[in-house]
């Protein structure tokens, strides 16, 4: 298991890679796995940024794709919606 921090917009960065700077923007400590950890790494790796939804590491990319994929600020999340 690693310890990650969440962005205000869940963007997740790993305790131990995090910019000293950044700290203040991080509102939440989180628990993955090994494998979700590698993850984050490589999609870190290939310039994506990735974020936690729906307790799993992925990308606004990769939800939006066939899909509406937005923040909603009051819920505090992000909102999926199929795109008829």
């Amino acid at each position: 298991m690693k310890l990650a921090k969440l962005g205000p917009r869940k963007g997740i960065w790993l305790k131990e890679a995090m910019d000293q700077s950044s700290n203040h923007l991080l509102l939440e400590t989180i628990e993955l796995t090994d494998e979700q950890a590698a993850k984050v790494e490589s999609l870190r790796a290939e310039d994506r940024i990735p974020i936690w939804f729906e307790n799993r590491v992925t990308t606004r990319r990769d939800e939006s794709i066939g899909h509406n994929f937005q923040w909603d600020q009051n819920a505090s999340g992000f909102t999926k919606t199929a795109i008829v």
